[in-house]
C-alpha cells in the first residue's frame, strides 16, 4: 500500500489518495531547519477538515449512470469484495442498496458507499493522527490526547454513509476503539438538513439565504462565468471528454457536469482496482492522469470556486461579503474553539477538544484553499481522505498557528515566510469572514448556546459580541 520514502515515483496516485496517507509520512516537508523551526512549541489543538474516504460511484444521471461503453459495475468479483460488508455505522443503520451503474442486475456497492479498501484507508489516516499527535512518542503531541479521553475529541460528519464510516474509522485508528455514541450523539456528530442548535449544521456550505443576498451574488457570478477565458477552454474540453465517453456533446452549461461525472467514473474505478477505464484518461503508470484528464480536474475544480474568483476579482470588499456568506461562518467556529483553548491555556478551567475530526467533501475544503489565498492548492479536487489542519501551538504564553494541507505547509498569512502564523494574525485572517447576525442570522440563531463538547452540557463562553 505505501511506498518507502516521502517521493511518490507516480504522482497520478495522489489523484486518488492524499499523499500522507499513501506515503504514510504525515509531514512531506519537516526535516532539517525547517524542523527546528518548530523547537520548543507545544500542539495544544487541532483541526482538522477532511474529505471522505474511497467510494463507489455517485449516481450520475447527466450521463445515464453509464460511464463509458463496455463499463465494468459492482459485479465484479473485485467489487464484490470491497462493498459486501456491515456498511452501518455506529451512529445509523445503512441497509444495502442497488447499484444504478449495474441495472437492472443490483451489484455489491450502493451508490457512493465507502469501499473497504477506503476504509482501511480511513484506519491510516488515524493511525497517522495518533503517531503525530497522541503517542508518548509523537513529535508533536497534543497534552491530553493520549488514550482520546472523554472530551479530548470532537467528531463531526456528513449524514452519508461514506462520510460516517470514515469518521469511525479514523477515530478507531487514533484511539483504538470505535466512538461511544454515549459520548458522540448522533444529533452533536452528523450534518443535519437545516440549521439547528448543538448539530454540526455549520458545516454545510451557502446557509445563508433568508435574506437573500446569496442567492443573487451566485447568480451574478454563474451569469458572468461564460464571459470567462476559462469558459472556452471548459468547453473544449467537455466535447473531446464527450467523445472519450461517447455521450453527447453537452450544452456550455452543463459542460463541468459532464467532466465532474466522467471523472468521477475514471477516480473510482481506477482508484478501486478496475481496469476498464479509458486509456486516454490514464497516465503512464495506469492511474488517473493525462492531459485531458489533468486539465478537466484544473477547470472542473475551477468551475467550482468561480464564484469566489469572480468576487475576488472585484476587489477586497466584494469578495469578502461573498465568502462570509458562503462558508465564512465556519470559521467562526474554529476561531471560538481555538480561543477556548488559548483561554484555558491562559487562565486554567475545563479544557476543551484537543483533536477536532470533521469529515466533510471537497467542496468544503476547496472553498476555504481560495478564501485562504491558497490558489496552489485549490486548483485541483482534493482527493480522498484529504486533510486540511490548523495547529494551534503555544510556547512561553505565545501562541502560534501552522497549516497543513495533504502534508504540505500552508502560508496563508501575509507575509508569512516561516511554518508559523502569529495567532493574531492568523485571528484576524479568519475574523474577516465571519458574517454579522443580520447578514446570516441562520447561523447566529442556531450557534448561540451550541455546546463546545459533545456528550455532556458545558457552558459556552459569550464570544459573539465580537462579530456584531
Amino acid at each position: 500500500l505505501f511506498l518507502p520514502t516521502a517521493v511518490l515515483a507516480d504522482p497520478g496516485r495522489t489523484t486518488c489518495l492524499n499523499p500522507v496517507v499513501e506515503n504514510y509520512v504525515f509531514n512531506l516537508e519537516e526535516a532539517g531547519d525547517s524542523a527546528s523551526e518548530l523547537n520548543g512549541w507545544q500542539t495544544v489543538q487541532v483541526t482538522d477538515m477532511q474529505r471522505h474516504t474511497a467510494r463507489w460511484i455517485y449516481q450520475h444521471d447527466y450521463i445515464g449512470n453509464v460511464c463509458w461503453p463496455g463499463q465494468q459495475n459492482s459485479t465484479a468479483a473485485l467489487m464484490k469484495l470491497q462493498c459486501e460488508y456491515n456498511r452501518s455505522s455506529v451512529w445509523q443503520v445503512f441497509e444495502r442498496e442497488d447499484d444504478p451503474y449495474s441495472a437492472p442486475v443490483p451489484g455489491s456497492c450502493s451508490a457512493k458507499q465507502a469501499t473497504t479498501r477506503g476504509l482501511a484507508y480511513a484506519d491510516t489516516l488515524g493511525r497517522l493522527f495518533a503517531a503525530q499527535y497522541a503517542q508518548p512518542t509523537a513529535p508533536r503531541p497534543v497534552s491530553g490526547l493520549a488514550g482520546c479521553p472523554r472530551g479530548s475529541v470532537l467528531l463531526a460528519s456528513d449524514s452519508v454513509q461514506k462520510n460516517q464510516r470514515t469518521t469511525q474509522s479514523v477515530y478507531e485508528g487514533l484511539c483504538g476503539r470505535s466512538p461511544d455514541v454515549q459520548e458522540f450523539p448522533p444529533p452533536t456528530v452528523l450534518v443535519p438538513a437545516a440549521p439547528a442548535p448543538n448539530t454540526p449544521f455549520w458545516l454545510n456550505a451557502g446557509i445563508c439565504t433568508s435574506t437573500g443576498v446569496l442567492p443573487r451574488l451566485l447568480a451574478e457570478a454563474a451569469a458572468a462565468f461564460p464571459s470567462s477565458p476559462r469558459w472556452q477552454q471548459l468547453t473544449q474540453a467537455a466535447e473531446r471528454m464527450a467523445k472519450v465517453s461517447g455521450h453527447p456533446v453537452p450544452e456550455g452549461n452543463r459542460s463541468a457536469e459532464l467532466l465532474d461525472n466522467v471523472m468521477d467514473c475514471a477516480l473510482v474505478h481506477t482508484c478501486s482496482g478496475l481496469e476498464d477505464t479509458p486509456a486516454v484518461l490514464l497516465d503512464a503508470w495506469g492511474h488517473p492522469g493525462g492531459e485531458l484528464f489533468d486539465t478537466s480536474n484544473e477547470l472542473e475544480t475551477f468551475s467550482r470556486v468561480w464564484p469566489l474568483e469572480y468576487f475576488k476579482s472585484k476587489g477586497a470588499s466584494a469578495f469578502q461579503q461573498f465568502a462570509s456568506l458562503y462558508y465564512g461562518y465556519y470559521f467562526q467556529v474554529v476561531l471560538q474553539r481555538m480561543r477556548a483553548m488559548v483561554a484555558h491555556h491562559v487562565s486554567g478551567g475545563e479544557s476543551p477538544p484537543a483533536m477536532i475530526i470533521q469529515v466533510m467533501s471537497d467542496g468544503n475544503i476547496s472553498p476555504q484553499l481560495a478564501m485562504l489565498g491558497l490558489d496552489q492548492a485549490a486548483a485541483r479536487r482534493p482527493p480522498y481522505l484529504s486533510t486540511l489542519l490548523f495547529e494551534l501551538l503555544s510556547k512561553e504564553g505565545v501562541f502560534a498557528v501552522r497549516t497543513l494541507y495533504n502534508g504540505v505547509v500552508q502560508r496563508p498569512c501575509a507575509n508569512q515566510t516561516g511554518q508559523l502564523c502569529p495567532w493574531g494574525q492568523f485571528e484576524a485572517l479568519l475574523a474577516q469572514f465571519v458574517p454579522q447576525r443580520k447578514e446570516c442570522p441562520e447561523f447566529w440563531n442556531a450557534w448561540s448556546g451550541t455546546r463546545l463538547r459533545q456528550g455532556r452540557r458545558q457552558e459556552q463562553p459569550a464570544l459573539e459580541s465580537v462579530f456584531l
